[in-house]
């Protein structure tokens, strides 16, 4: 009897079985895709630092402005006459009448003689630096809003060269002056780290990349050749000698999809140090400069990047 009953109990189980069969879990939801087609942005931290939109998808079309640059003469007449930074930055805005028929090939070549720019190396953190500036300048901020802005600072980077010579000590005050090499001497690493940002945020085309590798191996040459004619003297790595290679960096790890896994890594902890190379940076091969009070990269991972971000470049350029 009792197995009657454990047979009939399993028939039951075969027949509800087959009745109602098993139910299939619901695929889960496909992930959202990364922004930038898979690039994460690694300056998005400090958005929350300012009060403004870093490159904003929604842009002002400009191609009928033709209105000239900016002046900072006003600035420099009554700079003596103010205190404290605020009121320093506030003479240098330009009018919202101005602004709204410049040309924004002027106002890039505006935008780079900011008397300020220069600053945001003075900040503990380059990068924290670069977004603080950009919010200071209402010219800045109106250039990342327009649609060809970061073209225009791509144009002006491959106008404006690096000094052969140590530079004089005048200081240009108007849009027009902006070829001046005493300009050039302490602007290009403002500039070049406003095209960081440009880049990061992917504000240029295929071709305006082609162009951008370009420009930055020019640049590079340029401190090369300045260096060899004077005796390595003119342009150290912690200063501007790195700058092109920070920003080849951040091309080479933005765009440049034949790198190797370690060839990116590389890359990332060179893009990390160079946030901040006055402090120590765990994991990173450094050793303590004394003479200057600044961490050094390891010269052998100095030689592996500028390898790396050369190569990097020559590919992109293609």
């Amino acid at each position: 009897m009792k197995i009657l009953r454990l047979l009939a109990l399993l028939l039951l189980t075969m027949v509800l079985t087959t009745a109602c069969p098993s139910i299939e879990p619901e695929p889960e939801p496909e992930p959202e895709p990364e922004p930038n087609d898979g690039y994460v942005q690694l300056l998005s931290r400090y958005e929350a630092l300012v009060d403004y939109t870093p490159w904003p998808a929604e842009t002002k079309p400009d191609a009928n402005l033709t209105g000239p640059g900016g002046n900072f003469s006003y600035w420099w007449e009554h700079r003596t006459e103010v205190s404290g930074a605020e009121a320093l930055w506030g003479l240098c805005r330009l009018k919202d009448e101005q602004l709204a028929t410049m040309s924004t090939r002027n106002l890039a070549r505006t935008v780079y003689l900011y008397p300020y720019g220069f600053e945001f190396d003075a900040f503990p953190d380059s990068y924290n630096g670069i977004f603080l500036e950009m919010g200071r300048f209402n010219g800045t901020q109106e250039l990342m809003r327009r649609s060809s802005g970061a073209a225009e600072l791509l144009h002006l980077y491959q106008e404006v060269h690096y000094p052969q010579k140590a530079p004089g000590t005048y200081i240009p005050l108007d849009y027009t002056e902006y070829l001046n090499e005493s300009l050039a001497f302490v602007k290009l690493p403002y500039l070049s780290f406003l095209l960081i940002t440009a880049v990061d945020y992917g504000r240029f085309q295929p071709q305006e990349i082609r162009t951008l590798a370009n420009a930055i191996a020019n640049k590079m040459g340029e401190i090369a050749a300045a260096n060899a004619a004077n005796n390595n003297e003119l342009y150290s790595w912690i200063g501007n000698v790195r700058i092109p290679y920070v920003l080849g960096a951040f091309v080479a790890y933005r765009y440049d999809a034949a790198l190797r896994e370690k060839e990116r890594y590389d890359l990332r902890s060179f893009i990390d140090y160079s946030f901040n190379p006055y402090l120590d940076a765990p994991g990173l091969p450094l050793k303590l400069d004394t003479s200057q009070n600044v961490w050094v990269l390891d010269q052998d991972l100095i030689s592996k990047i500028t390898e790396i971000v050369s190569t990097s470049l020559l590919r992109l350029m293609q």
